[in-house]
C-alpha cells in the first residue's frame, strides 16, 4: 500500500507523533483524529491489505505482507 496523497500521509503523521509524544490522550484528540476522513480512508485501505495479502513473520516478530 502507498500513500500518495499529502493531506493522507499528514494526517497519518501528526496522528502517529501525537501518540509518541503524549503522555496521555484527551477525549479531543482521540475525536478529532477518529473523526479524519484521512485516517479512516487509510484505515480501510490497511485493513483491505491486511485481509487480501498473506502475512508472514519475520524474526524480530514484525508482521509483514509478503510481496506478490
Amino acid at each position: 500500500m502507498e500513500i500518495k496523497n499529502f493531506k493522507e500521509l499528514n494526517a497519518l503523521y501528526r496522528l502517529l507523533v501525537k501518540i509518541k509524544t503524549s503522555n496521555k490522550l484527551d477525549s479531543d484528540d482521540i475525536d478529532l483524529f477518529a473523526g479524519s476522513p484521512f485516517i479512516n480512508d487509510i484505515l480501510k485501505r490497511v485493513k483491505h491489505e491486511i485481509l487480501t495479502k498473506p502475512l508472514t513473520i519475520k524474526s524480530d516478530a514484525m508482521y509483514v505482507l509478503k510481496k506478490r
